[in-house]
């Protein structure tokens, strides 16, 4: 990373009390490193610096300022942060909650959620945040966390009124990707309050189609490609060993009780 000015570098190198002396002499709050365009502000959280995070934004350093790369705010940068301060501390200062990044349009609630970061999550939901906006994939926060298999933060969500059933860009629910991965007390948590599947199955469908098409495609080669046709049938077992797990899904589906439509979920106790 490039630095063009003295306080970035100050912050850098962890010298507090000359970074702190320049700060209270309000010199280059709102400077940037030379190419990734790093605020002082970005690199204090970055390096886990709470009194110079403090400092700046005293020193009404931006707190909505965004980097070249990616377009990470102070905020996306502090819920990425196993120290849950720089999260507190810039939320006194009215940031944008909901501000998303350039690349897979991630809000800080979906990084925060991406790294099992409970706390840091419940304090962007309680200062506002939306909690079921979409990223790149169309997931929501509860897809993230479905996914990865989080107990907590799905009754974190549930509680702070995430919509279960919502679908991503391949028509997976929460509950949907819960089952897939094997999280079987989170496809009961969710099954709890409400989730369906949706038109998760569609996906299903979509790649047995895709299965027939290559199938056949397969059929069709001659044999002057025959290495085409070698990649082509070693896909084709991949899609099918896939094929047999799906119908084993459907199965498990098929045998799932009725989810309890209880009025919401139990009450999250951080």
């Amino acid at each position: 990373m490039f630095f063009h000015t003295y306080l970035t570098d100050l912050i850098k190198s962890g010298d507090v009390v000359a970074a702190l002396e320049r700060i209270r002499n309000n010199q280059e709050i709102n400077s940037c490193t030379y190419w990734e365009q790093y605020t002082p502000l970005h690199l204090a959280i970055e390096t886990n610096q709470p009194s110079i995070v403090e400092a700046l934004l005293d020193a009404h350093a931006n707190v909505n300022a965004v980097t070249y790369h990616d377009t990470l705010t102070p905020l996306h940068i502090a819920a990425r942060s196993a120290d849950i301060r720089s999260i507190q501390a810039l939320i006194r200062y009215n940031p944008n909650l909901n501000a998303k990044t350039y690349k897979e349009h991630d809000t800080a609630l979906h990084i925060a959620v991406k790294h099992g970061f409970l706390a840091q999550a419940d304090a962007l939901l309680m200062a506002g945040a939306m909690v079921d906006l979409y990223n790149k994939n169309h997931d929501t926060a509860l897809h993230i966390a479905a996914k990865q298999g989080d107990m907590q933060m799905i009754t974190l969500l549930l509680y702070r009124g995430a919509n279960c059933n919502l679908h991503n860009h391949d028509e997976q629910t929460p509950l949907f990707l819960a089952l897939m991965a094997g999280h079987s007390q989170c496809v009961d948590l969710l099954a709890y309050n409400g989730a369906t599947f949706g038109k998760s199955f569609d996906s299903i469908k979509k790649l047995q189609a895709n299965y027939e098409q290559e199938c056949k495609k397969n059929d069709a080669l001659s044999e002057d490609n025959e290495i085409l046709r070698l990649e082509l049938t070693y896909k084709n077992m991949v899609i099918a060993d896939l094929n047999k797990e799906l119908k084993k899904l459907q199965q498990i589906f098929d045998n799932l009780p009725t989810a309890k439509a209880v009025g919401g979920p139990s009450p999250y106790r951080p």
